[in-house]
């Protein structure tokens, strides 16, 4: 990410002077981007084409400053009273990674300050959506929630029939995301709502369990985007309000997904998952 590159547009190479009375150039986040930042770094995520990419402490400040509606004159300023550096230095170290983030088509460089109700929630997790269908009941809140999970007896009908749905559905979505990416299957996800139907905790339980069943015996090898975007699909078709989540560890980088409803981990280690950083929820 912080590979060489020509310098940003308004920032002026590093000479050591600054002219006078510059244009401030201000840099408005793409809404397709995700970020997750932190004091090692930060890791952002284009929806669109499905991309990571990852910064450094000093382009996590920069992205955050340009966040925060900051200009790259002021991200400078900021950055030359913070570090203990060489001007130059610093300026060029800014000018690349701004420089970076556009060719990346990450960020789009303004000639006014972006107004706070543009900035909203650009370059972050988005924050929860309204769920359209029907809530979970006092009963899957409790289930969910509960440290000691009832799973429903086995009952060879119903678990083959989930078992051949969770199939299907996997076979759906695996195709959907050879032919179209990442983009394809976030759009599937996000389109999909919750149908109006009573949910039972064992109902959930069982697609759970089969679609954990089916990820096993697919014909190709599956991770955690594409079982839990399969439990996902299956949840709302079946009146569960439940999220995709993806979530990133920053140092050492790891990208991982899981299935939530009404805020509960239903298909991966509560512990695991609780320490990594939420990048979006879907």
């Amino acid at each position: 990410m912080l590979r060489s590159a020509t310098a940003a547009p308004g920032l002026p190479a590093a000479t050591g002077r600054r002219p006078a009375g510059p244009r401030p150039t201000f840099y408005e986040i793409r809404p397709a981007v995700r970020a997750v930042t932190s004091e090692d770094g930060a890791i952002l995520l284009d929806v669109e084409s499905g991309k990571y990419f990852a910064l450094n402490a000093v382009g996590a400040r920069v992205w955050c400053g340009i966040g925060n509606g900051r200009s790259a004159e002021e991200v400078l300023e900021e950055l030359e009273a913070t570090f203990d550096a060489p001007r130059e230095r610093i300026r060029t170290d800014v000018a690349r990674i701004l420089a970076q983030l556009e060719a990346d088509q990450l960020i789009a460089a303004r000639a006014q300050r972006p107004s706070d109700v543009a900035r909203g929630g650009r370059g972050a997790a988005r924050g929860e959506a309204e769920e359209e269908g029907q809530a979970a009941t006092a009963a899957v809140r409790s289930i969910v929630g509960s440290e000691h999970r009832e799973l429903p007896a086995p009952h060879v009908g119903a678990d083959l029939l989930w078992f051949v749905l969770g199939f299907l559905t996997l076979v759906y979505l695996d195709l959907l995301t050879r032919v179209g990416r990442f983009p394809a299957l976030y759009n599937a996800i996000a389109r999909a709502r919750s149908r109006a139907r009573r949910a039972s905790p064992q109902r959930l339980w069982r697609i759970t369990r089969a679609v954990d069943r089916a990820a096993s015996f697919y014909f190709r090898q599956t991770w955690c985007l594409q079982r839990s975007a399969t439990c996902v699909y299956l949840l709302r078709r079946n009146g569960f309000p439940a999220r995709l989540v993806l979530g990133v560890q920053v140092l050492p980088f790891m990208a991982h997904a899981w299935a939530e409803v009404d805020g509960q981990v239903v298909n991966d280690n509560r512990d695991e998952v609780g320490r990594l950083a939420v990048l979006d929820r879907i």
